[in-house]
């Protein structure tokens, strides 16, 4: 069964430096899976199936139109026992020659029971075979990397020109996001294989950028930049235009380079400013360029979903200037984590509400709450149905 859905909300964004008020406009969707357990990323794979990330480490792979899913094994030791909290699978990205190779990647948070305010990141490459719906033979390319008195080290995953980009988080105001000694609080860089690149900024290093907070989302437009999307403090969450060795200023400056205090300092260190920045903050989920031509509501924009302000947002970018045009799906499904697009053109979305015990987080309310579990939707424009879709195999 098909949906629309249309509300109307009054947003304020720093985009523009005043308060503005945003339309919101329908949207229709489809509910491929429900009841899904905490989901992190969904991405769609070679084999036309959609793979998602759960909490404990659960991979599933689902038929976006028969809804047919099977759960995919881990092979990879030491993931459970009594000295450990929990674990939370992340990212997901497949190598380019994933159809002869069967390889892909997989990011992964270890949280201890004696300190769960410390976070514990790896990223591993694995083989997946098909028969015995399982990952084997794990590589690791960062292995137990720690941020103390922080939940979230990073993890989002993204393959672009025969490299791997990994985001590494650090949320501390007196923490290592300015040390290129550290991954924390930077973006970083590798070859498929896991070695570090001749061209990187730093020789011997992963560290493509530094300066970061919590990035949470990547994703390169048609033109090749990479864009992410990222967690400010309690102000100024961004979006930016990732460039080799730039520096986005955290934990120094937050958001644009905007107080007295802060044009000094900007200048000295060449801080890089954000396209867009939010205050009030909207937690930032997800981020998708559509460089696609299949909706022409989207095409050429971008799709960025919140978690707190639990919206979809619709951007567009001309020059170094973003600007948030519509906002879909207000409090309709909740907390929106990540999004996904085929290569036909479909996007899919999923949910993220059952927040652990541990680390409860105030969110507005789901107005649908037939739709307070996690779910993957399929979604598209109000005016625009959707084309006979791909067959998965």
């Amino acid at each position: 069964m098909f949906h629309s859905c249309e509300q109307a909300i009054e947003q304020k964004t720093d985009a523009s430096r005043r308060e503005v008020e945003t339309p919101h406009d329908s949207l229709n969707y489809r509910v491929v899976a429900s009841e899904l357990v905490l989901p992190w990323e969904v991405a769609w794979g070679p084999d036309n199936w959609l793979w998602l990330t759960e909490s404990s480490m659960n991979l599933r792979r689902i038929h976006p139109e028969t809804r047919e899913w099977s759960k995919v094994s881990i092979g990879i030791d030491g993931l459970t026992g009594e000295h450990l909290y929990d674990h939370f699978m992340h990212g997901l990205a497949f190598h380019p020659g994933f159809e002869k190779n069967k390889k892909l990647y997989i990011s992964y948070i270890l949280i201890p029971i004696t300190n769960d305010s410390t976070a514990y990141l790896s990223v591993v490459s694995l083989k997946y075979d098909s028969a015995k719906q399982a990952l084997t033979e794990p590589k690791y390319i960062i292995k137990d990397f720690s941020v103390e008195n922080s939940y979230l080290p990073g993890g989002k995953l993204l393959v672009h020109d025969d490299h791997l980009f990994v985001c590494g988080s650090d949320e501390r105001e007196d923490g290592l996001a300015q040390d290129t000694s550290s991954i924390g609080g930077k973006i970083l860089r590798f070859n498929l294989d896991g070695t570090i690149p001749i061209d990187n900024p730093i020789s011997g290093s992963p560290i493509w950028t530094i300066g970061h907070r919590n990035p949470q989302g990547l994703t390169i437009t048609t033109d090749e930049e990479l864009i992410g999307y990222e967690h400010g403090p309690i102000w100024d969450d961004e979006v930016n235009k990732i460039e080799k060795g730039k520096n986005y200023g955290w934990p120094i400056v937050s958001g644009y380079c905007d107080k007295p205090e802060e044009d000094s300092i900007c200048q000295i260190i060449n801080i890089k400013e954000p396209l867009i920045a939010w205050t009030p903050t909207i937690a930032p989920g997800s981020i998708l360029f559509y460089g696609h031509n299949r909706y022409q509501e989207w095409s050429g924009k971008f799709l960025a979903s919140t978690l707190k302000e639990t919206d979809l947002r619709l951007l567009s970018y001309s020059g170094n200037q973003m600007t948030e045009e519509k906002i879909y799906l207000d409090q309709k499904f909740g907390r929106l984590r990540d999004l996904c697009m085929s290569p036909d053109g479909r996007v899919f979305l999923i949910t993220f509400n059952q927040i652990p015990a541990k680390h409860p987080v105030n969110y507005r309310p789901v107005l649908d709450t037939s739709f307070s579990y996690e779910v993957l939707v399929e979604i598209w424009p109000k005016n625009e149905y959707p084309k006979i879709p791909l067959k998965g195999k």
